[in-house]
């Protein structure tokens, strides 16, 4: 097991980069903007103004993410036809009944959390553990949040360990770990230390500042026989992938990296064009005296903030015109503006264009916009990717028949059906109904071209393309064959209960109802065709003596005698 300070020396490695990530939260969150100068100081009597364009585009990555159609394919040599649909099947309700507990704990689902976790933090991990309950395989699925994680990999591109702290309360902390003793209302932090043989909790986090409280041990399941660190991490690859000592804190960017710095600008401007408009309304004014400067204003005059009165005189300080500064803030929001859809969504993406586009039009905006979110779902199919393959080692580890899914939903399954080598990819694609209609289109023009296997795959880009095809063979079926249409739609009125109607096909049919009901099919009786007289009529057969008698009366022109008189 590896020294607890070890954790915490990593987690002190990981200050720039966890830095950059409280950046981001404060713009997922929509810290409220307060206004300061060129010295840090924060500017009096400003009408400050915080946008939610951030927050809006969050929004709009993560509703197109988790939104995404998702392909689990498997692929491998020397498998049977029907192991690859079996394992996809089984990975499916692995999944199923990991977020099935998950949200029974009150915790989000494995998707939603990746999808924000990638978008946010710029990386993504979570911890696979199974246990037996009864006959029944329970899929713990724990979910890390990466600004408090730490790892360290492997020679052999595993996870040497890894450590993710969490807060809970005190009395949740003494209800799992009685020797804790937890006590107060604050949040506890609890760490949990996984390495490739043993397991071990501590009281207590680490901060990545340099102010790291070592923890106290509290329990944890000791060794463990899973022959790795139970834990699949993986990073957005954008960013900086220098080796620079200071590249930590680019690497695995979050969506705001492109507009981090303009959005404090585009707040800035927001809050001076708001305090302007304030001003017009009402504005600062000059209070002229003998007295001058000295004078004191009238008592219904404010001496400070906006629509002030200042007293002045020969000597009074008067601003000096600059420039047109409603110009130059028009000029610099549409600089802003454009900048900031360049680096986040455009407006179409927004959904804010009022005029049609065409087919290929959309496409190509969709395919503009999906660079935001390609390097995000790569990333979340390489994590998904990496879950799947530990979660068949441990079952495959387990080993005999194992019972999984979702209640009213499990399968019984024997883990030989998991051994062999084959490649296991998750896929994921935006979908939108503008797309969408877009990329119909597309594929209908190139089936002159490509099999429906590409398109499908390739074009279409269909999460389940194995099972459109069976499906659209079945429907093949039906209008190919009209004795499978009489017969479903005889089926169908019987499951609606109107038996007089599916009784009445059924014998159009040849089949009674019980049949019909017991899904039993009478082939019909072969049509036996009448045989030749071969006796009486030998002269059709060429070859026959009577063939070329007849043959030949036919070219003397006189008249054929009856087949079977003596001559």
């Amino acid at each position: 097991m590896i020294d607890i300070q070890t954790v915490i020396d990593k987690s002190n490695e990981m200050s720039p980069l966890w830095m950059r990530m409280d950046l981001d939260k404060r713009l997922y969150y929509l810290d409220k903007y307060v206004m300061k100068d060129t010295k840090g100081a924060v500017v009096s009597d400003i009408i400050n103004v915080t946008l939610n364009l951030p927050a809006t585009f969050a929004a709009h990555v993560q509703s197109s993410l988790m939104g995404a159609e998702e392909q689990v394919k498997v692929m491998g040599e020397m498998l049977a036809e029907d192991v690859p649909l079996k394992i996809e099947r089984l990975i499916r309700a692995m999944l199923d009944a990991a977020n099935a507990l998950l949200l029974a704990r009150g915790e989000p689902a494995l998707g939603p959390f990746i999808t924000e976790q990638l978008d946010i933090r710029g990386r993504a991990a979570a911890r696979l553990t199974f246990r037996k309950n009864g006959s029944a395989l329970v899929a713990e699925m724990g979910l890390i949040d990466t600004r408090h994680f730490v790892f360290e990999p492997d020679r052999n591109g595993g996870m040497a360990w890894g450590a993710s702290t969490t807060w809970r309360s005190p009395s949740t902390v003494n209800l799992e770990y009685p020797d804790a003793k937890a006590s107060g209302t604050q949040l506890v932090a609890i760490t949990d230390v996984w390495d490739a043989v043993s397991n071990e909790v501590y009281m207590g986090g680490f901060s990545g500042t340099g102010t790291s409280i070592k923890p106290a041990q509290i329990g944890g399941v000791g060794p463990h026989t899973y022959g790795e660190t139970p834990i699949v991490f993986r990073e957005v690859p954008m960013g900086s992938m220098l080796k620079d000592a200071d590249a930590l804190a680019h690497r695995g960017e979050s969506i705001f990296f492109l507009i981090r710095d303009l959005i404090p600008e585009l707040n800035r401007l927001a809050s001076i064009l708001q305090t302007l408009n304030l001003e017009s309304v009402h504005g600062p004014m000059e209070y002229a005296s003998e007295e001058g400067p000295q004078a004191t204003p009238p008592e219904y005059a404010d001496a400070s903030g906006i629509g002030r009165i200042t007293s002045v005189g020969k000597g009074a300080i008067r601003r000096i015109d600059t420039g047109d500064i409603k110009a130059a803030g028009r000029l610099m929001q549409t600089i802003l503006s454009r900048m900031i859809q360049t680096g986040s969504l455009s407006l179409t993406d927004f959904g804010s264009l009022s005029f049609p586009l065409s087919a290929v039009a959309l496409v190509q905006l969709g395919e503009a916009s999906g660079q935001v979110f390609l390097p995000r779902l790569g990333a979340k199919g390489l994590l998904m990717q990496g879950i799947a393959e530990m979660a068949v080692r441990q079952m495959i580890q387990l080993g005999g028949s194992l019972e999984i899914g979702t209640v009213g939903h499990r399968q019984t399954f024997n883990t030989s059906v998991l051994k062999g080598k084959y490649d296991t990819t998750f896929v994921y694609t935006v979908k939108a109904p503008e797309t969408d209609a877009a990329l119909i289109a597309i594929a209908d023009s190139m089936r002159l071209f490509m099999d429906d296997d590409t398109i499908a795959t390739k074009i279409l880009k269909l999460p389940n393309p194995k099972e459109v095809r069976a499906k659209r063979r079945i429907d093949e079926a039906e209008r190919i064959s009209p004795g499978i249409k009489q017969y479903r739609t005889a089926q169908a009125l019987l499951d609606e209960g109107r038996e007089v109607e599916a009784e009445i096909m059924a014998a159009e049919l040849g089949i009674t109802i019980e049949q019909l009901e017991a899904g039993e099919v009478v082939p019909p009786k072969a049509v036996e065709e009448p045989r030749p007289n071969v006796g009486n009529d030998l002269a059709l057969f060429p070859g026959t003596r009577e063939f070329s008698n007849t043959r030949a009366t036919q070219l003397a022109g006189e008249p054929r005698e009856e087949v079977g008189e003596a001559t």
